[in-house]
């Protein structure tokens, strides 16, 4: 689902330029022919890469966004295969403000995910196998999980917060697809890291929701909604109505940055090699 989450934010946001990191055994990948034809531009990073993708992402993201800070104002740091953007999602908030989505996926948000489930306790053993206090404590918190796959704010408040993050990685540890995450909500909860950073916890509604089952989309007024209230969401995290289920490219971060002069800049963090023929064919339609 690359190319259809690609295609909906290049509608979506059409000024945009893209950006795409990857790593130097991802330069022969078909998906980085595509994502050259359709004016990503391709860098090659050769940095971070003995941990996952997942992690690295947020130390790239945080060199870039450095280096590049006076050029820009807003940023999205946002999973790419399986988030659509329906509209210009940064008219929604401005840089002085940063946004996280917790795991709900009702309108009523009482339908949450919790660190007691039974993929996260995988994230809580491979990342506490040191530290058992640790682990029961968020693993008995009574709070959603805060997803670390879509956070939205002004440039500045997005650099500290990755400043934040990424110094309290292990990188022993990081090797490991969701330990981000798990450390991510360990600051929010436990360390209080981010409190100065007011961030604003948004659930599943208007501006995004995650992995929502009451999302429908109307074929004849050609509108995407909430069975609750026909309100439509600007973005959609992860179950998309099954007509956009073109296939899977694996998972691939980007980031986006958007000035005043209403051009936004893409970041993906990297690529993996695999399978791209379901998308191929849809190439002819963005």
């Amino acid at each position: 689902m690359v190319i259809n989450s690609l295609d909906s934010v290049i509608k979506s946001m059409p000024n945009a330029k893209i950006i795409c990191f990857v790593s130097e055994n991802s330069l022969k990948s078909k998906i980085v022919k595509i994502l050259r034809r359709l004016n990503v531009e391709v860098i090659v990073f050769d940095e971070f890469k003995d941990i996952h993708i997942v992690t690295s992402r947020f130390f790239l993201s945080l060199k870039y966004l450095k280096q590049n800070k006076d050029k820009f104002d807003r940023v999205i740091l946002s999973d790419l295969n399986d988030v659509f953007m329906l509209n210009d999602i940064f008219s929604t908030f401005n840089e002085s403000q940063i946004l996280i989505n917790k795991e709900c996926s009702n309108y009523d948000n009482t339908i949450c995910n919790y660190f007691n489930s039974t993929n996260i306790v995988k994230w809580l053993n491979a990342s506490y196998y040191d530290n058992k206090d640790l682990f029961n404590y968020i693993y008995n918190l009574k709070k959603p999980i805060l997803n670390a796959g879509v956070i939205m704010g002004g440039i500045e408040k997005i650099i500290s917060f990755l400043t934040i993050l990424t110094s309290n990685f292990d990188l022993k540890k990081a090797k490991r697809f969701g330990y981000d995450e798990i450390i991510l909500n360990q600051l929010f909860y436990y360390d209080n890291k981010f409190k100065d950073l007011d961030f604003i916890i948004e659930g599943c509604g208007q501006k995004i929701c995650f992995r929502s089952k009451s999302i429908v989309y109307d074929f004849d007024s050609k509108i995407v909604q909430f069975k609750e209230n026909q309100c439509s969401p600007v973005i959609i995290h992860k179950n998309f109505p099954n007509f956009w289920n073109y296939g899977s490219l694996g998972t691939n971060i980007f980031s986006k940055v958007y000035n005043n002069n209403n051009s936004k800049l893409f970041f993906i963090s990297n690529v993996n090699n695999t399978s791209y023929k379901d998308n191929l064919k849809i190439i002819s339609d963005l």
